[in-house]
This record gives C-alpha cells, sequence and structure tokens, in this order.
C-alpha cells in the first residue's frame, strides 16, 4: 500500500467548510428552482443551519447571577446565622457565631474593603456588559431573520430569473436559426 499522504505531515488535510456550504447552498437552491423544495422546506433548512448557533442554556439567567454577584458583593454585608440542631443547643450556636462576629467585625471591616470595593465594581462591570449583549442579541436575531427573509427573497428572485432567462433562450433560438438562412425545408 502506498502513503495515504504526501509530505511528512500524516495528517490529513483540513476540509474547506466555506466551500462545503457554499456546495450545499448552491444544491438547495437548485432543487428549489427546480420545484424540488418548497418555502417551507426553505424555512426548515435554514432553522436547521442556524440553530448551532443560537445560545445556549448553561444554567441560570445572567440576570440572576448578577442580582447574586450585587447581593453577595460586600463580604460584610447582612448576614442570617442559623443551625441546622434544633432546641437550645441550635439557639447557643447561633448566638455564639453571632457574638463572635460582632467581635471580629472591626478588624474585617478594615482588611475586607478593598475586596468589597473589587467585588462592588466587578459586579457593575458585569452588570453593564450583561445589558450590552442581551442588546446584541436581540439585534442579531433581527439581522438573522431579515437575512434569511432576503435569503428567501433571493431564491425566489433566482427562480424567476432563470425561468425568463429559459423562455427568452426559447423565443431566440428560432431567430438564431432564421438568420443562419436555415428555414429548415429540404430540397
Amino acid at each position: 500500500m502506498g502513503e495515504p499522504f504526501k509530505g511528512g505531515d500524516a495528517s490529513p488535510p483540513a476540509p474547506d467548510v466555506d466551500a462545503l456550504v457554499r456546495r450545499v447552498r448552491a444544491g438547495v437552491a437548485g432543487r428549489f428552482n427546480r420545484g424540488e423544495y418548497s418555502r417551507a422546506d426553505l424555512e426548515a433548512l435554514w432553522r436547521i443551519e442556524h440553530e448551532p448557533h443560537q445560545r445556549a442554556d448553561f444554567g441560570p439567567a445572567p440576570s440572576d447571577d448578577i442580582a447574586r454577584l450585587h447581593a453577595a458583593s460586600d463580604p460584610l454585608g447582612p448576614f442570617v446565622f442559623t443551625s441546622h440542631r434544633g432546641g437550645g443547643i441550635g439557639m447557643l450556636i447561633v448566638t455564639a457565631k453571632q457574638w463572635l462576629r460582632r467581635l471580629v467585625r472591626p478588624v474585617a471591616t478594615v482588611t475586607l474593603a478593598p475586596q468589597a470595593q473589587f467585588n462592588g465594581a466587578v459586579a457593575r462591570l458585569l452588570t453593564g456588559a450583561t445589558i450590552g449583549v442581551q442588546s446584541l442579541e436581540v439585534d442579531r436575531a433581527a439581522v438573522a431573520r431579515r437575512l434569511h427573509d432576503l435569503e428567501l427573497r433571493n431564491r425566489e428572485l433566482t427562480a424567476r430569473c432563470e425561468e425568463l432567462q429559459a423562455t427568452i433562450d426559447a423565443l431566440h433560438a428560432p431567430l438564431e436559426t432564421g438568420a443562419r438562412g436555415e428555414t429548415g425545408v429540404t430540397e
């Protein structure tokens, strides 16, 4: 057996994805022009083509995460102690934690102030970025819908142009035959 690929590199060449997409689109357009695909088929193909580009759901909405960031940005903010132990022992644990927090709070305030400022700045920046991304997603969706409508209209117009060209060619053929002096009558 011969070598599968020439040269020192044993990995196959990367496929030209753009060329493949152009070939597929040309094939779909040809089938549409021949009447093999309907407008509904084109809509379904468009959805299949564009679904992978939609934003995946990776958990809670960004606005929920931003709200949690704002709520937790101050490490010394309000905090409610609880205990999973019932009765008097649970109340004793909660009281001890509250007393310890009051005792440590003055030192922690000085120590954690830069962290609280940093956390607040990050939360504000992410809020602004999230609002910007959300508006971009809305704009992108509107542009994608408009592009889809234009692509469908382009396919329709291309099909109509091809029909008109076929009609012109059919009308032009007898004229060419007559111009060459061919009458079609044998002597």
